[in-house]
């Protein structure tokens, strides 16, 4: 083996002279602004062959804040082959941004940065924070360093490396009351966004005027504007940027008055404040908004005794530009409490939670891509029990139910054909738990439990679609009744079922759906103008909320199932008609159906409240990035 000693002995050394570089200037001189720049950018640097930032250091040296970056091309750290000592910097530009003032130092061309291994920014008194910024699709890497006050600057280029001296400005004193007033007021109106990710993708343009800066709370980063006299400037420069730049929504944009190189404050409410002016539904021909009940993620279900509901919320992680990348967070909501984290665990998309009839079990449905994960989480701990995909479930789930004590699951699931799967918690050995109840087939979408036997569907060209039952320990299966989609009551009286026959519309079939009354067998028809592929019953059973797709026609394949579904990350493509799902209502009392709302979304569900209906909604040309929240419908 090639002996590396002479490398590191020379690498060691290069890095001792790049940060005793500050540490040489000798004794506190007489403030001296001479061979500064206060405003110009600085260029340098040169050709660095994977240019690797190795090492940063800042320190405070009599007086001067300097700033040293250590170079080498090559990072065996991060996965490549090689590394060596770099003869400079990459090329590179020094400059300053305003109010509040930050230093930016750009690297045009770097393609590892081992340095973030274990760099942590010292406290400093002319430092506020500092962070890095990675565009998508661009080599280049930024540095800014964000200060508590003005400074000038100077670059000392070193071999492998950089130093950069901040030197604070020593504002004059006032010589009387007006001077006064302007050295300590100095505010000026500013837009603000987050919008910080949208920069980096270039949704926001880099030479639209906003430039990123720290908040207030020293860790979000937020998009600010020029600074402006007045209020009016600030929005004109909202407006105008919306104009011009496709992607760029006005009500992401705030205005606040802030004093010079005053951190901003970072307001929450500015993220979701489209989430409260969308208009969500349509009522007799007329758009309207909807209360907000979750302002930041979509519905899940409520905790047993419902007084909590659980959601799921997207989040980054990572560096944005850097490494980020987004992951859903199971989080719970009680009253009128900002959400907190009830599972910490990072999902990909959650689509279904529910819990236990006992309570004490929370099962989660995860899509990942192409596959989904079953996961069974304790509710009284938060730990995960087991992973129902990788126990024999297979590499896709459909549709799940629990027992009526909580002790199994089942699942339409597998990894080619689907079958009714299950999971029994009172077996006492784990290798023997899973079990396939049916290996017949079935059809993705339905499945539940009732009295002790399962209830799903499968078609065939003969009969059509057929829902069937089966004990599951040990059962044959039975024809139940013809149909497709369906829906049990809470105390499984009633089954809403769909019936529809192929080219319905066209040949004089049946497209509707009936409630079968499941102990005497008794069918009602409660439409037969449209298929539907979507029932929510509410808690008490005295309502059944039903959807008409509208976009599908009658055939209504489009339609999305299940009481609890979510959406993927596909977005639907954008009809004609923005509102194409109708909400309806079958009044048990009463026997009769009445037409409530249009929605944007088939994703609805009942609350805790027999008269409360949710609406899951996303904004869909940003894939929720901009509205993801969950909306109380007007159902009352």
């Amino acid at each position: 083996m090639r002996n590396k000693t002479p490398v590191l002995l020379a690498l060691i050394f290069l890095f001792s002279a790049l940060f005793a570089g500050c540490q040489q200037q000798g004794e506190t001189p007489a403030i001296s602004y001479e061979g500064f720049e206060a405003s110009a950018p600085l260029t340098g640097g040169a050709e660095v062959t994977d240019a690797n930032v190795k090492a940063l250091a800042i320190e405070e040296r009599d007086g001067d804040l300097c700033l040293t970056f250590g170079f080498l091309s090559g990072s065996r750290l991060s996965g490549g082959a090689s590394e060596s000592a770099a003869a400079s910097a990459p090329a590179y530009t020094v400059s300053m941004l305003k109010n509040p003032a930050r230093l930016v130092v750009e690297f045009s061309n770097v393609a590892y940065w081992d340095y973030t291994r274990n760099f942590t920014a010292p406290s400093a008194a002319l430092l506020f924070g500092c962070f890095q910024t990675r565009f998508t699709g661009d080599s280049a890497l930024r540095f800014t360093f964000q200060l508590t006050g003005d400074a000038v600057y100077k670059a000392e280029p070193l071999t492998g490396g950089l130093t950069v001296v901040l030197r604070p400005v020593v504002k004059p004193e006032a010589t009387n009351d007006m001077e006064a007033q302007d050295i300590t007021m100095g505010q000026r109106y500013f837009a603000m966004a987050d919008a910080y990710r949208d920069y980096c993708d270039g949704i926001l343009p880099r030479d639209a005027g906003a430039t990123p800066a720290l908040a207030k709370n020293g860790n979000d980063i937020v998009m600010l504007s020029p600074a402006f006299y007045s209020e009016a400037e600030a929005k004109n420069f909202v407006t105008a940027l919306a104009a011009k730049s496709e992607g760029v929504v006005e009500a992401q944009w705030s205005v606040s008055l802030l004093a010079q190189n005053d951190a901003p404050a970072f307001d929450e409410q500015q993220v979701y404040e489209r989430a409260y002016t969308q208009d969500v539904v349509r009522i007799d021909g007329t758009t309207a908004a909807a209360e907000v009940f979750i302002k930041d993620g979509l519905y899940l279900c409520h905790t047993p005794v419902k007084k909590a509901a659980l959601y799921s919320k997207r989040l980054t992680g990572g560096q944005p530009g850097v490494d980020e990348y987004a992951y859903e967070q199971i989080f719970y909501i009680e009253g009128g409490a900002e959400g907190r984290p009830y599972l910490d665990f990072e999902f990909q998309v959650v689509e279904q939670a529910k819990f236990s009839p006992d309570g004490r079990k929370l099962a989660v449905l995860e899509r990942d891509g192409e596959r989904t994960h079953l996961y069974v989480f304790d509710a009284a701990s938060r730990e995960l029990l087991t992973d129902l995909t990788d126990v024999g479930f297979g590499e896709l789930v459909s549709a799940f139910t629990w027992d009526s004590l909580g002790l199994s699951i089942y699942a339409v699931s597998g990894s080619g054909a689907m079958q009714v799967h299950q999971y029994d918690f009172g077996v006492p050995q784990e290798a023997k738990r899973h079990s396939v109840v049916d290996k017949n087939g079935a059809d993705e979408g339905y499945i539940a439990y009732s009295d002790g036997e399962l209830y799903f569907t499968q078609s065939d060209l003969e009969s059509g679609e057929t829902v069937y039952r089966i004990k599951p320990d040990g059962g044959v299966r039975k024809a139940f009744a013809p149909g497709g989609a369906f829906a049990l009551s809470p105390d499984n009286r009633y089954m809403a079922l769909s019936v529809s026959t192929t080219g319905a519309e066209t040949a004089g079939g049946v497209a509707g759906f009936s409630l079968l009354d499941m102990e005497t067998g008794e069918s009602t028809v409660i439409t037969g103008e449209f298929s539907v592929n979507n029932f929510l019953w509410s808690f008490s059973g005295a309502k059944l909320y039903y959807i008409e797709n509208r976009l599908a026609g009658t055939g209504g394949e489009e339609a999305t199932s299940g009481e609890e579904e979510e959406p993927q990350t596909t977005a639907t493509p954008t009809p004609a008609d923005p509102y194409p799902y109708t909400l309806w209502v079958y009044d048990s009392a009463s026997k009769q159906s009445v037409k409530l709302m249009d929605l944007p979304y088939p994703w609805i569900a009942v609350s805790g409240k027999s008269d409360e209906v949710y609406l899951s909604y996303y904004d869909a040309d940003t894939g929720g990035d901009l509205v993801r929240a969950t909306y109380l419908l007007p159902v009352r």
